[in-house]
């Protein structure tokens, strides 16, 4: 599967399992408008931006700063690896 399928799935994924564990069925323009929001920001097929430039900024590192750079970075190599499996699982 590409890396571009692999994001796609994992958001929709992720959108249902929000809103059932809220209790609610999502309509299908709700999960059209966030898909269209997010892939919007976040280009599919391309790994997600991870903020180096915030450590720089500042002298003392902000917990949540770091936390998000780590969580865009394990993302990104967590997709990578799904694809590089499914690619030698083909082979």
């Amino acid at each position: 599967m590409s890396i571009e399928n692999i994001q796609k799935k994992r958001f929709l994924e992720t959108i249902y399992k929000m809103y059932y564990a809220l209790g609610s069925d999502p309509s299908d323009s709700e999960i059209s408008n966030l898909y269209g929001r997010y892939f919007a920001r976040f280009s599919p097929g391309s790994s997600l931006n991870v903020p180096y430039e915030d450590l720089n900024s500042q002298s003392k590192i902000d917990q949540d700063t770091l936390n998000r750079i780590m969580v865009h970075i394990i993302y990104n190599v967590d997709v990578l690896y799904e694809s590089f499996y499914d690619q030698s699982e083909e082979l």
